[in-house]
């Protein structure tokens, strides 16, 4: 019973998440490099990564940035470089695929990341001009904007894929403090039952009863309990 209310509450948690607003967004913006395990296209592109987060959501979105075109922009970022193999595995899409779009994964939960989707976006010439692709997860109507054609709406959607170890974590903490809750409200209800002349039991009225009888509706002997 701990365990699958463990279990649940992981999985609300992780689902609530999405809901609280991304205090720090677009933070960190830094460039992978080809020694990351990135292979570049031959079109002379990279991928640069830019978190998003609160204290129960995390999420990394990547952008394919050709380097052509990177040359008439501000390229400072270019010196924040990172290795793939610094960002965790399960925070990593599963194709970079510069066809699919700008890939989201959001992973969520406390106290570690129990859950997880990923989203792809596409441009298109009609409202909404831009659209989302969601794996793993429940797709949420996308926080709009005033100007869809400058800013994409910030995309939502309620993780489904399980992250391990975290799932197991987090069920096994919350599955301890029910445990915990549970037992310390029994043992402090037994007390109140006894101080009330009850049975600890299941409360019945013991008045008129031989201290050291069984309770006659449950047969609990109060030296038991």
């Amino acid at each position: 019973m701990s365990l699958i209310f463990g279990a649940v509450v992981t999985v609300l948690v992780s689902w609530v998440a999405v809901f609280i607003p991304l205090k720090v967004y677009w933070e960190q913006t830094q460039s992978i490099v080809p020694g990351g395990g990135i292979s570049l296209p031959t079109n002379e592109s990279f991928w640069t990564v830019t978190q998003g987060r609160n204290a129960l959501c995390r999420v990394n979105v990547y952008s394919s940035v050709n380097l052509t075109l990177s040359r008439y922009y501000d390229t400072s970022f270019l010196l924040r470089q990172i290795e793939l193999n610094d960002i965790p595995a399960s925070m990593q899409p599963e194709v970079f695929d510069h066809a699919m779009g700008q890939p989201r994964v959001v992973q969520a939960g406390w106290p570690t990341p129990a859950m997880k989707c990923e989203m792809h976006s596409a441009i298109f010439q009609t409202e909404p001009y831009i659209r989302y692709q969601t794996t793993g997860g429940i797709e949420l109507p996308s926080v709009p904007t005033k100007q869809p054609m400058v800013e994409a709406p910030t995309p939502r959607a309620v993780p489904l894929i399980p992250v391990f170890p975290g799932f197991l974590i987090n069920t096994l903490l919350y599955a301890m403090i029910w445990l915990g809750t549970t037992l310390r409200f029994g043992a402090w209800r037994s007390h109140r039952r006894i101080k009330r002349g009850k049975c600890a039991q299941c409360g019945y009225l013991r008045e008129g009863l031989d201290a050291a009888l069984p309770c006659p509706e449950c047969g609990c002997v109060p030296n038991a309990s």
